[in-house]
Parts: structure tokens; C-alpha cells; sequence
């Protein structure tokens, strides 16, 4: 027997198809809201990390940080207006955003809701990670350049270090090349200001108008060498000494003469070393080296001391001892002699650091003009002084890093920076965080 069921099948469809369009139209409207809410919240997190790069900028405030926020969160789909309390700036270094609004709904009106809440939260933070800083210029007049170079010149940052970031350059101003300049950088050319660009250019990223400082590493870290580190102090004469040290007498007046580590104070060298027939300047020495001694600390402290090479023909070394330059007048003038600094591997003193060659610490000009070599074998450092390296030399290298207040480098040299590390480098990145509860 056949049964006809035709007209049982319509009722049951009608009742069906109310909750099937039920739930196609709340599936429409959570998909809309699931994607206003991912809208909202790529808005919040855009203003968090807009208002935090903002934030590394010296002289923002926490207006400007907030209005710049808020821009992005509107050039990001959040409709506006955004309230005064959305935007919240925790310095030194966090920004939270709360971002909520109410998303018109297509199908659920029928069921007396005519909007949903959608909300958002966004929290950046400035954080440190490795730089890798090879070259850091610390100038930080944002107008004039840390770095600047001009003529036929070639500058070369090789290296990777341990984070295994290439080596990089920093300067907390501008960079400024002029003329024909090879710039060639393993790692990042990063600069506070701008960077103008001339010659042959080749680095693995170029980050202009960071508008942050990075901070001399070294600051409060280590520190200055004092009188009770070493037992030395070297004089023309020992006659009536009456300091704190044991005195010694300069070696005379000779073609090579080698100094030990101690404390050379308001002297000329080689002009002072006394000769041995006669008076009158000393100016038949031809090299001046430093050397290590055993059981003394292998630092020489140049207090008011010039150490003035000749024209030519003229060498400056150090072996294994650094060189701290301070007081009044106190001064490295190569000229055109050549220069070999080669550091200590170990702490030449409590509170000191391994590696560190030079120490200009009274903010004196050093300029290399010479057409000589030109080496460092460990860390340059010299954070409030203007370093010049011109003229025509070969071999000008440094093995190690190169901490200045500004770095200029002219005329046909050829400056090259073989990466080592010796003191950790940072630069500040915006990252965003997860929100503590407390911005929920």
C-alpha cells in the first residue's frame, strides 16, 4: 500500500525554517561582529605601538604621545570619537589603549537587541634588545651629525655578534655623507635624525628619524681609573717629589722609548723626556711605546699630558696597557705618525674593563691626519669628543668597537671597524605586551 505524504512534508518545512533563518542570521552577525572586533582591536594595537615609538622621542609629551596614539587608532577602522580616558601613557616606557565600541547588528534587532559592545586592549612597551653597535656616535643635538663623512671615503662595519645581529652603526643625531663615500655595513646604519645618502651604500636595514637615545653603555658602569690602582708616577726629576706614589724618572730622550704604566702628569712627550747631553727639547724620538710591567696595573693615566707625535716617521703604540686621557690639556695628537693601541685582554684595575684601549675622558679633539697606519685593537672610547680621521692613511682599523660623541671622517681615508664586542650595545624596539589585569 502507497501512502501520499506530500502535505505533511510543508508544515514540518515551515517550522524548520524559522530556526534554520534564526541561525543563519545569528551566524551573520557573530561573523560581523567576530570581524569589527579583530577591526578594533588591529586599531588599538596600531595606536599602543604609535604612541610608544612616540614615547622614545626626548622631548614628547605625554599630549603629543596621546594625540598621535588616537590618530592611528582612527587611520585603523575604529570609527571615533575616542574618549579622553582611552589613552593612557605609564612612562618611562608603556602605553595602554582601551578601545570600545558598539557594532549595529543586522538580524538580532527582531529579538530587541539592536547593538553589541565590542572591546579592545593594547599594551606597548619600549624594551631593549641587542644592537650590536660597532660604531656609536652619542651626539645628541638632533640637528647636527653624529656621523658625518666627506670626500673619497670608504667606511666598512664588518662582524656579527653573539645575538647574531651583524655589526652595526648608530648615531644618536643625524648622518651626513658628502661627495663619493663607500658605506658598506654589515648589520643596521641607525640614526636618531636623518640620513642623507651619497655614494655606494649597502647595509642590511637603514632606520632614519628613530627620534630615541641610546645611552653611552659605559655610563656608571665602569669605573675611572684612580691613584691607589697604580704605584707609579713618571717625572722629569724625582727631586724633592713629596706625592702619594713612588716617582720615578722619565727614560731619557732617545729613537724608541718605552714607558711603563703609571701616572704622567702636566708633561709634553716625547718633548720633556730629558736628555742625556745637553738641554733642550727631546726631538729625536721617533716611537713612544707603552708597555706592560709586571705586577703593576697595566694603565697609563695622562693627566694633562700630551703625547704629540712628529710629522712623519713618528709612531705611537701601546702594548697591552690602556690609556686614560684627562685633565686640562691632556691630549693624543698623532698627527701623521702612525698609531698602534693595542688594549689589556683582562681589567686593567678594579672597576675597569677588559678590552678597553683608550679612554679619552676630558672631551679633547682627537685628529688622526696622518698617512700611516691607524689601529685599535679593542674599544675607542671617547664619549664626549669630537674624533677626526682625515688625510690619506692605510691600514685605519679598528678591532673592536668605537664609542664617540661625533665621528668625522674626510678627505681619502679608509676606515674599517672589525666587530668585537667589548661592552653590550642596545637599541630600543616597541613591542607589543600582554595587558595585566589591571587594563582589563
Amino acid at each position: 500500500m502507497r501512502y501520499q505524504l506530500r502535505g505533511q512534508v510543508l508544515p514540518l518545512l515551515a517550522l524548520l525554517l524559522v530556526p534554520l533563518l534564526a541561525f543563519a542570521a545569528l551566524g551573520t552577525d557573530a561573523a560581523y561582529l567576530y570581524s569589527q572586533r579583530r577591526l578594533t582591536q588591529n586599531a588599538a594595537d596600531a595606536a599602543a605601538l604609535a604612541g610608544a615609538r612616540e614615547l622614545l622621542r626626548r622631548t614628547a609629551t605625554d599630549t603629543q604621545v596621546i594625540q598621535v596614539a588616537a590618530t592611528y587608532a582612527l587611520s585603523n577602522g575604529f570609527p571615533g570619537p575616542i574618549p579622553a580616558d582611552a589613552i593612557s601613557v605609564q612612562r618611562p616606557d608603556t602605553i595602554r589603549v582601551r578601545l570600545n565600541r558598539n557594532v549595529p547588528l543586522f538580524f538580532l534587532p527582531v529579538l530587541g537587541t539592536d547593538t553589541l559592545q565590542v572591546n579592545a586592549r593594547a599594551t606597548a612597551r619600549i624594551t631593549q634588545t641587542p644592537g650590536e653597535y660597532a660604531l656609536l656616535a652619542l651626539e645628541d643635538l638632533i640637528t647636527d651629525p653624529g656621523i658625518y663623512a666627506n670626500g673619497t671615503t670608504d667606511i666598512y662595519v664588518r662582524g656579527r655578534g653573539p645575538s647574531g645581529r651583524g655589526a652595526s652603526v648608530r648615531s644618536n643625531a643625524a648622518i651626513d655623507t658628502r661627495g663619493t663615500v663607500t658605506f658598506i655595513v654589515d648589520g643596521c646604519i641607525d640614526a636618531a635624525g636623518t640620513i642623507n645618502q651619497n655614494g655606494t651604500w649597502q647595509y642590511d636595514c637603514l632606520n632614519a628619524e628613530l627620534g630615541d637615545y641610546v645611552p653611552d653603555p659605559l655610563a656608571g658602569r665602569i669605573q675611572p681609573p684612580a691613584l691607589n690602582h697604580i704605584q707609579y708616577e713618571y717625572r722629569q726629576t724625582c727631586d724633592n717629589y713629596a706625592g702619594p706614589l713612588t716617582c720615578r724618572p722619565l727614560p731619557p730622550c732617545a729613537e724608541t722609548v718605552e714607558l711603563r704604566p703609571g701616572l704622567y702628569r702636566n708633561l709634553r712627550l716625547p718633548r720633556d723626556l730629558p736628555r742625556q747631553q745637553g738641554g733642550g727639547p727631546c726631538n729625536q724620538a721617533r716611537t713612544i711605546r707603552f708597555v706592560a710591567e709586571p705586577g703593576t696595573a697595566p694603565v697609563a693615566i695622562l693627566d694633562g699630558t700630551q703625547l704629540q707625535l712628529g710629522n712623519t716617521n713618528t709612531r705611537l703604540e701601546s702594548r697591552g696597557v690602556m690609556l686614560y686621557i684627562t685633565g686640562s690639556g691632556g691630549i693624543i695628537d698623532p698627527k701623521n705618525g702612525e698609531l698602534r693601541l693595542e688594549a689589556p685582554v683582562t681589567a686593567p684595575y678594579t672597576g675597569g674593563l677588559a678590552g678597553l684601549a683608550v679612554w679619552i675622558a676630558n672631551c679633547s679633539t682627537f685628529d688622526s691626519q696622518g698617512n700611516g697606519e691607524f689601529y685599535i685593537g679593542g674599544l675607542f672610547y671617547a664619549p664626549c669628543s669630537q674624533v677626526t680621521m682625515h688625510g690619506n692613511p692605510y691600514g685605519t682599523a679598528v678591532h673592536g668597537q668605537v664609542i664617540v660623541k661625533d665621528l668625522i671622517v674626510r678627505g681619502t681615508s679608509n676606515f674599517v671597524v672589525e666587530y668585537q664586542k667589548i661592552t653590550d650595545t642596545f637599541r630600543n624596539t616597541v613591542v607589543l605586551v600582554p595587558n595585566t589585569p589591571d587594563s582589563e
